[in-house]
């Protein structure tokens, strides 16, 4: 009977796990994080970030990088966007960093849905979503959605692999979005109507037949002086 090392073991169940991974051409067989803590074996293996491998994650038409908290508008549905150099295969991976339920947070952006689908490993955890690619084909974008009416701190892992069975050929980056309540939007001032003042004609009819009346009066006492 062979006797194996534990390095060969070791070597052995890394080999597997990720054979497992880059074989899935209708989604991604597992939903574990990327993170050095979690997956190594396959997102751990990556090559590096989105931008090593000429792609780039957009949101509502504005490019994002990692390293720093993306604020989102709580109650708006906004679109994020993978593009660049042709890929097969990628993970939209949400989980809420405080262990919310974020499931319903991330979803199928409706220009993609021939190419993604809710990813039924994200769906095994209680609390995590996820969204993945449905066959192997070369893909050039693909976008899906985040929409939450609560305030909530999330972390998105995206997953590119652009060549099965190739390791160096799979990119991995983490963005942190956070939901905050949208600015109140103050009315606008309401403008007073303008009341122009007109000059006053006095149109009394009393007044004008007192003046008419003075006048022929002293019209007809100018007649009679002059036949005297």
């Amino acid at each position: 009977m062979r006797t194996f090392t534990s390095l060969q073991l070791y070597a052995f169940i890394i080999a597997s796990l990720a054979a497992k991974c880059y074989a899935s051409s209708n989604g991604a067989s597992h939903c574990f994080s990327g993170t050095p803590g979690g997956f190594v074996t396959a997102h751990g293996a990556s090559k590096g970030g989105l931008s090593t491998g000429n792609l780039a994650l957009d949101i509502d038409g504005v490019s994002v990088s990692s390293g720093s908290t993306i604020s989102l508008d709580a109650g708006t549905t906004h679109t994020l966007t993978l593009s660049g150099s042709d890929f097969k295969g990628f993970l939209f991976r949400l989980n809420g960093k405080n262990g919310e339920n974020v499931k319903n947070v991330i979803g199928i952006d409706s220009g993609s849905s021939e190419k993604s689908k809710i990813s039924t490993s994200c769906n095994s955890f209680p609390e995590i979503g996820g969204i993945t690619h449905t066959d192997a084909g070369l893909k050039s974008s693909v976008s899906v959605t985040l929409s939450s009416d609560d305030l909530v701190d999330t972390t998105l892992e995206v997953t590119v692999v652009v060549e099965k069975y190739d390791p160096q050929t799979m990119y991995h980056e983490a963005f942190d979005f956070s939901f905050v309540s949208a600015p109140t939007k103050s009315p606008s001032p309401s403008m007073a109507p303008t009341l122009s003042m007109a000059p006053s004609v006095s149109t009394s009819s009393g007044s004008k037949s007192s003046n008419f009346s003075a006048f022929a009066f002293a019209s007809a006492a100018a007649v009679l002086f002059a036949f005297f």
